[in-house]
């Protein structure tokens, strides 16, 4: 079925489905709530998960949130999860491991992932911090509190220190800056807001990244 922007369905159209995915890549991206920079791939809530989708021929990439609190049927449920099947998707990591946490993706969403990335907060700051920071607006006081609430936690987390914001603004985030604002899930935001932002982090990150390719590609 072929839909508008608003979903109503406009026409149909048939499509070989092996050929429609066969020049796209998928690959798992995860953001953990990880205060312990040793071990990331198991033992933390996966608050943060994408899918980045790679379209080989063109070059265009999409990234898709799947909301933390989707209820998935789990791979391998524990002790914790009392026997249910189902539960919320950033509870899998935290109780088992990426390999349980790939295959509840690809269980529930019918995808083939294979490849993955696994993200703590010490990471995320990295990444920022490397091309430089990235520029971002900010106008809601509410979130600029919340942000500066749990600037103090990442500083500490990450042993990286980053001041924190005045207010309303225009602002070149450092890394755990950053990392700070994508927690952010109240004043209004709710976990469609917070994974909106994320994506608009990442989607900047690979701009300036971008940009720094003919001055400094060492850097990239």
């Amino acid at each position: 079925e072929v839909t508008d922007a608003q979903g109503t369905i406009t026409g149909s159209e048939v499509v070989d489905y092996d050929e429609l995915i066969s020049d796209y890549r998928n690959i798992l991206l995860v953001g953990v709530d990880a205060r312990d920079q040793k071990r990331i791939d198991r033992g933390a809530n996966a608050d943060v998960i994408m899918i980045v989708s790679i379209n080989e021929s063109t070059g265009k990439i999409r990234l898709i949130s799947v909301l933390r609190d989707t209820l998935l049927r789990l791979e391998n449920p524990g002790s914790y999860h009392k026997g249910r099947l189902y539960d919320k998707a950033n509870s899998q990591l935290c109780y088992t491991d990426i390999a349980d946490m790939i295959s509840m993706i690809n269980r529930n969403l019918d995808l083939n992932i294979k490849d993955y990335i696994v993200l703590n907060w010490l990471a995320a700051a990295q990444v920022v911090d490397t091309p430089g920071g990235i520029e971002v607006s900010i106008e809601n006081p509410e979130v600029i509190r919340y942000m500066n609430g749990y600037l103090t936690e990442v500083n500490q987390q990450t042993g990286i220190w980053s001041e924190q914001l005045d207010g309303s603004g225009t602002y070149n985030l450092t890394g755990t800056q950053a990392v700070a604002f994508c927690r952010v899930r109240y004043a209004g935001l709710g976990d469609v807001g917070r994974t909106g932002n994320q994506r608009m982090i990442i989607e900047r990150c690979l701009k300036k990244v971008k940009e720094l390719i003919l001055t400094k590609p060492t850097t990239v």
